[in-house]
């Protein structure tokens, strides 16, 4: 397999000085992909949009320590055609949840629940549920406190009850069918506004 060899020559704004470093032994298919990729990423930078997307990565990493950088690798092909289309079901890209996690975090309203299960080889799931509004969020809250619960171990505690077959839920209200009721669905349906009290 060939291998690229990049040289690059470092000019540093403000006069500092020039410094040059070689980065040899990259896999020339994935140098290809980089270059193609940048290219999408940063279209009007043309064949120099690879040597874009490096200063970039050099911007954010030494930020200053005002920001943070992730960068994430060796994801499975599957995997992130996976996270691509469930975040397609809910208008999001998969970089616009792993944003909402940071975002709802600064705000003091990020809550996690993690489920301890004895039966450590069955499957497990992880469910992202987020523009909770505050007013469902401080109803949910006024609920758990009323058993003692916190909102999260609440959630935690309903799904555990509800394999315990101790939820009951009714598919009337008032002789009415509620929003999301016994209906086909594809995909994930949109949740639909209550209806006024």
């Amino acid at each position: 397999m060939s291998a690229k060899q990049v040289d690059l020559r470092i000019s540093a704004a403000g006069g500092h000085g020039p410094g040059t470093a070689t980065v040899d032994g990259i896999p020339a298919d994935l140098w290809a992909r980089f270059v193609e990729r940048a290219t999408e990423i940063m279209p009007e930078k043309g064949a120099d949009a690879w040597a874009s997307v490096l200063s970039e990565v050099v911007a954010s990493t030494g930020g200053g320590g005002s920001t943070h950088t992730l960068i994430m690798t060796d994801i499975p092909n599957s995997a992130a055609d996976a996270l691509d289309a469930v975040a397609a079901e809910v208008d999001e890209s998969p970089d616009g949840l792993i944003a909402q996690l940071y975002r709802y975090a600064d705000a003091g309203a990020l809550h996690l629940v993690r489920m301890h299960d004895d039966l450590k080889q069955q499957p497990s799931h992880l469910v992202v549920l987020y523009g909770v509004p505050q007013r469902h969020w401080d109803a949910w809250a006024k609920l758990a406190g009323m058993v003692d619960e916190t909102p999260e171990s609440l959630f935690g505690l309903l799904v555990q009850l509800a394999e315990q077959g101790k939820v009951k839920a009714n598919k009337e209200v008032d002789g009415t069918t509620p929003p999301n009721g016994d209906r086909p669905r594809s995909g994930r349906a949109k949740q639909r506004p209550a209806p006024d009290a």
